[in-house]
């Protein structure tokens, strides 16, 4: 059973070839599709581990891009990897395995995705199901910014761990939050909501979140990177949609 790893990259760094090296003596081939990067190096690098490169923009659809490379792989099974992510040399070996072992009704296999903040590898705080391993021709992504799933068979969960570098500095990581809520906003992603909830929201989710994350998930054990991400994945995130959206609708009522 071929085992083909897709990848989507736009002006990458050093971090998307130690992604690539940790997979690219257990897969059969590399699919990355490209964001017309402009630093020549992400190119480099794909070039380096022998990867199908194929440019296409974005275009703010991120579903468009993964289905492309799912059309574009040549394995029977395809396995989704991010250029800031680890592959331990334990999960591919199972990996690879899983391929030639699983029973024909299985569409797609989840593993347990670890953030590593800062050098510590997160626990309670930072650890998630991720659909990661497909088999070709039976998943389909649907949705723009964060796609979802059409799976036309069964799933399965191996506790198998992937690495996930999601913060080089509070900088870029707020740049990639600016652009994800952006693309949100262009699809009426508050639509339904009034004024008086978006502010509602915006006063009560951070200490909703708190809670259940930080003390009820024991996210404390953590340190103060748990806290860290909490407060940039599970907080920021949505305050900054929010934020976002009252601005626009003030904006609106003062032109009117």
């Amino acid at each position: 059973m071929n085992l083909s790893a897709m990848v989507l990259t736009h002006n990458e760094d050093w971090l998307l070839e130690r992604m690539l090296k940790s997979i690219a003596d257990y897969v059969d081939e590399i699919v990355v599709i490209d964001d017309m990067s402009t630093n020549p190096r992400t190119l480099e690098i794909c070039r380096k581990y022998g990867a199908k490169i194929i440019r296409e923009p974005l275009n703010g659809d991120f579903s468009k891009q993964r289905n492309l490379a799912m059309q574009e792989s040549r394995g029977d099974w395809i396995l989704k990897a991010d250029p800031d992510e680890v592959f331990p040399e334990e999960t591919m070996k199972q990996i690879q395995a899983l391929c030639s072992g699983l029973e024909e009704e299985v569409a797609c296999v989840s593993f347990l995705l670890y953030q590593v903040i800062y050098g510590k590898k997160l626990g309670t705080a930072g650890v998630e199901h991720t659909r990661r391993l497909f088999r070709r021709g039976r998943v389909r992504f649907v949705g723009t910014v964060h796609p979802k799933f059409e799976i036309d068979g069964q799933e399965r969960f191996f506790p198998l761990p992937i690495l996930h570098y999601p913060l080089q500095s509070i900088r870029q990581f707020i740049e990639k939050l600016n652009l994800y809520t952006d693309l949100l906003l262009k699809r009426d992603y508050f639509a339904e909501y009034s004024l008086s909830k978006l502010k509602k929201e915006l006063l009560f989710f951070p200490l909703k979140i708190f809670w259940k994350n930080y003390i009820k998930k024991k996210g404390y054990r953590d340190g103060i990177e748990g806290l860290l991400w909490i407060f940039l994945s599970d907080i920021l995130n949505r305050e900054m949609l929010l934020l976002k959206e009252i601005e626009q609708r003030l904006k609106k009522g003062s032109q009117e």
